[in-house]
């Protein structure tokens, strides 16, 4: 049972650092982020389903956001306002 900690451990460790490296690549040369090249707010904090609550992507959305095209961007873009609109539903429900 340790060991399936430890490895457990080990994976939210690796994409911690893919995060923050995803982030930290998506600064142009001002230090700022492009609105168009990504949806992070820079208030990453994952849920259980590992789903950011500051942006609304999935783990994977963000780790892979640099390998989509400008149409699949958009498209995520729209689900990550869907998202946040159902969880502020949530909220006030």
């Amino acid at each position: 049972m340790q060991l399936l900690s430890l490895n457990l451990s080990a994976w939210k460790k690796y994409y911690y650092h893919k995060l923050l490296r995803t982030i930290l690549s998506n600064h142009n040369s001002n230090n700022q982020i492009k609105l168009t090249d990504s949806p992070c707010v820079r208030n990453c904090c994952l849920d259980s389903d590992d789903m950011c609550l500051g942006c609304f992507r999935y783990i994977d959305e963000i780790t892979s956001w640099r390998s989509y095209s400008d149409e699949e961007k958009q498209k995520i873009t729209t689900l990550c306002q869907q998202r946040q609109e159902d969880e502020q539903s949530k909220l006030n429900s």
